[in-house]
């Protein structure tokens, strides 16, 4: 599961887009671009009437002494934590990649290749506009079924 991912407008010209939306509607500074951390606030994109809807939310859910940052795809819907949000709440989360480690603490940037943008399933918490990165088990029969950190149809957030 990523710890932290890549937000970064230069590369892609739907990540700009999307960039330039967010600063329109909250102005300079709102957010900061590049590696997206656990707590920072980042573009995400709602489902709306008219197509996706930009906005800045939070990513993680505190509870008292940790940073809940992700939801585990098959398990989500059972969780109380999640099991709202799975079923009303979900998002897309634009990125230009992720980062994982390996043993010796290197990190790793993981991109698709031939394409500018990565779209992460989220699931978000409305009166906190916190986010949740869904991702499969990395022993899931079928990592890519499901709404799980793959490329996505942009035009809807929403199965």
């Amino acid at each position: 599961m990523c710890g932290r991912y890549q937000f970064t407008a230069e590369q892609c010209e739907e990540i700009r887009q999307i960039a330039e939306a967010i600063q329109r509607k909250y102005g300079a500074g709102a957010w900061t671009p590049g590696e997206i951390r656990p707590s920072n606030h980042a573009p995400v994109l709602l489902d709306g009437a008219g197509g996706p809807v930009p906005k800045l939310m939070k990513w993680g859910y505190q509870l008292p002494g940790t940073l809940v940052i992700n939801a585990r795809a098959e398990t989500a819907a059972e969780k109380p934590l999640f099991r709202d949000s799975v079923r009303s709440r979900r998002c897309l989360i634009p990125s230009t990649g992720f980062y994982e480690w390996d043993g010796q603490k290197r990190k790793y940037l993981f991109t698709l290749p031939r394409e500018g943008a990565l779209y992460m399933a989220g699931l978000y918490d409305h009166g906190a506009q916190r986010i949740h990165a869904a991702h499969p088990r990395p022993d899931a029969p079928d990592p890519d079924r499901g709404a799980a950190a793959k490329m996505a149809d942009r035009r809807r957030c929403r199965d």
